[in-house]
């Protein structure tokens, strides 16, 4: 019932809408009082629908955030009414109901997201009966504050326009909101004051509601210690499928929230859902069809991390640390990138912006508390390290190219980037050398002239793929006399070698080959290895820390009750002993309030601590549930 009512009034809504619109254009006395009435219609629709509403849950419409907005439209509309009958503003319809309409329609489309569980304190309805009126009369305000600008402009340019009868004496338009303003400000900021006071109460801090804990959280998928590249290649997907999957899932209702991370290493799913386990595995058909892959085929490898090993997971693959090499930069920017696309898709709730957060800030204290990224972990990144410890800097270090490889010309770009210039290029075939200048904005040399270039550069690259050295000992003593100290530093990355092995014993020449640079890549790792232990170690400091606060979020609501169900007991003590001393002192009430108070705080001393203590070492559930029996605070949910 209470679906059909609310449409009825956002269909309402509309046609005031429209009317108020065509109002403000045409300002006909017929066309208002229809908007009136449609307004009017909508109204007692909308109320209707929340009491429905309310009398369906056993409770007030603001367990969610869609009813929560749903409500405040209602207020919205109501002091719209009101304002209107009271200031004879009759155009005021066409700026406050265009606002209605686009929050109808948003809380009747938008997800149930949870709000506050807890709603039976009397401050927590003080707190919402201020917000709500805050939050209509800001809503006003902007209205009376588009009008202002409306007419100020007619007014400045000395060209009245179309609505400049309409709207009302600039005078009034600044009573209007200045009165707005005075009205919403205080009501919105005791309000909010209040459920600050009403949230340190319920949770023990303002910010301790934590989405993690409320809703079932799981992570899984495929990655390259589990499935083979094919069958990775063929479940990854670009960004245009996994918009139209996330859509699916989320939209369709399989997910509360979802962010799906898809790179060449690892396809992975992390989702929010009432049914984990279900979800999970609908969530990866859906994408097996999506990609024409066998379901059986991903069954068979597929991981999944329940709980709190989803926290743990999301931390060490944003950290490099789930890698294939460990350190690597790309992947906190690949799961930044999943992250947003998934926000875009609307599909990213508070539970996983909550975990994604969290693991941004724990990878970036991975990369600045360890070295994990600092050593070089591929030939190419090595040979610009070993340059960095010959030279003090590259930047202005003229770089000879000899040959065109692959990894010769990643190396050369790499040392471009580091400030290396100029840059020559040598090659047998001429076209190949001017491709590979062009490419790395430098100058090709006939091969002819290699000696002359070996004589001008600092920093040489060889990768030729001839069957013999291409720079001898004899060539390189002839350069060396004429360059005096300057060191000269040969990057041999041929198979066979371009470079003779005698040439490193002349003064200043260092010479490096593919064998020396990988031997220098495996130290590395093994320095990423003993880092990585370091950042495992961060890691699970951070999971211990998130997990001991959800741990603490769990207990409040028990400590919160026990407090409530002991003062009650006291407060009907005092009372009944009071009844019997008529006689009693101001002094003597006040010490036996005083007594009592000591008394229940002395009792809840030990099972709060014990609460506390249980919560740290992740065993309170078992102490809640002591507990909730001993002093009969009744089921937990």
């Amino acid at each position: 019932m209470h679906p059909y009512l609310q449409n009825i009034a956002i269909i309402a809504y509309v046609c005031a809408m429209g009317l108020a619109l065509a109002h403000l254009v045409q300002r006909q006395a017929y066309v208002h009082r229809l908007a009136v009435l449609a307004t009017l219609v909508g109204w007692i629709a909308h109320t209707l629908a929340l009491v429905v509403l309310a009398i369906e849950i056993g409770g007030p419409p603001l367990g969610t955030l869609p009813n929560a907005v749903s409500v405040v439209v209602w207020v919205v509309v109501l002091l719209e009414m009101l304002v209107e009958r009271q200031s004879g503003v009759t155009v005021l319809g066409a700026f406050v109901l265009p606002v209605v309409v686009v929050l109808s329609l948003k809380s009747s489309v938008a997800r149930p997201v949870t709000l506050a569980p807890a709603l039976g304190n009397a401050w927590i309805w003080i707190h919402i009966a201020l917000a709500l009126v805050g939050i209509a009369a800001f809503v006003l305000n902007f209205a009376g504050a588009i009008m202002y600008l409306l007419q100020e402009r007619q007014i400045r340019h000395k060209r009245p326009g179309r609505f400049y009868h309409r709207l009302p004496p600039l005078e009034t338009l600044d009573r209007w909101t200045y009165r707005t303003l005075a009205l919403g400000f205080p009501f919105l900021t005791t309000g909010l004051i209040l459920g600050a006071v009403w949230a340190r109460t319920a949770w023990g801090s303002v910010f301790a509601f934590d989405p993690l804990r409320l809703m079932p959280l799981f992570a899984a998928g495929i990655s390259h210690k589990n499935a083979p590249l094919a069958l990775r290649e063929q479940l990854a997907a670009d960004e245009g499928k996994v918009r139209e999957i996330l859509r699916d899932l989320v939209g369709g209702g399989v997910l509360r929230e979802a962010v799906i991370l898809s790179t060449c290493n690892r396809v992975e799913v992390y989702g929010v859902a009432d049914v984990p386990g279900e979800a999970r595995a609908v969530a990866f058909r859906h994408l097996c069809r999506q990609r024409g892959v066998e379901v059986a085929a991903v069954e068979e490898v597929l991981y999944t991390h329940a709980e709190d090993d989803p926290i743990r997971h999301a931390f060490r693959v944003a950290s490099s640390l789930d890698s294939m090499m460990i350190g690597e930069p790309q992947i906190l920017g690949q799961v930044k990138d999943a992250f947003a696309l998934a926000q875009g898709c609307e599909a990213v709730g508070p539970a996983l912006h909550t975990l994604f957060t969290q693991a941004f800030a724990v990878a970036k204290r991975v990369r600045t508390e360890t070295e994990i990224a600092r050593h070089a972990v591929s030939v190419s990144f090595a040979a610009v390290e070993l340059a960095k410890k010959i030279f003090a800097r590259l930047a202005g270090r003229a770089v000879l190219l000899v040959g065109a490889g692959k990894m010769s010309e990643l190396a050369a770009k790499h040392l471009v980037e580091q400030g290396a210039f100029p840059i020559y290029v040598v090659n047998r075939t001429w076209a190949r050398a001017q491709e590979m200048a062009r490419a790395l904005s430098g100058t090709a040399v006939p091969f002819e002239e290699l000696e002359m270039a070996l004589a001008a550069v600092d920093i040489v690259i060889t990768s030729t793929g001839a069957p013999t050295a291409v720079v001898t000992r004899d060539v390189v003593a002839r350069v060396v006399r004429g360059r005096g100290t300057r060191p000269l530093f040969f990057i041999d990355i041929a198979v066979p070698r371009d470079v003779e092995p005698g040439v490193d014993a002349l003064p200043a020449v260092y010479r490096y080959d593919i064998d020396d640079l990988k031997s220098v890549v495996d130290a590395n790792i093994r320095e990423r290895l003993h880092e990585a232990q370091r950042a495992e170690a961060l890691v699970e400091r951070e999971v211990a820390k998130l997990r001991a606060r959800l741990g603490d979020v769990e207990i409040i609501p028990t400590i919160v009750s026990l407090r409530e169900r002991l003062e009650e007991i006291r407060t009907g003590e005092v009372r009944k002993a009071l009844a019997r001393l008529p006689a009693a002192s101001p002094e003597t009430r006040a010490a036996i309030e005083a007594l009592s108070a000591g008394i229940v705080n002395k009792i809840l001393h030990a099972p709060i601590t014990k609460l506390r203590e249980s919560s740290r070492a992740g065993a309170h559930r078992s102490w809640l549930a002591v507990v909730h029996e001993l002093f009969g605070l009744g089921r937990r949910s």
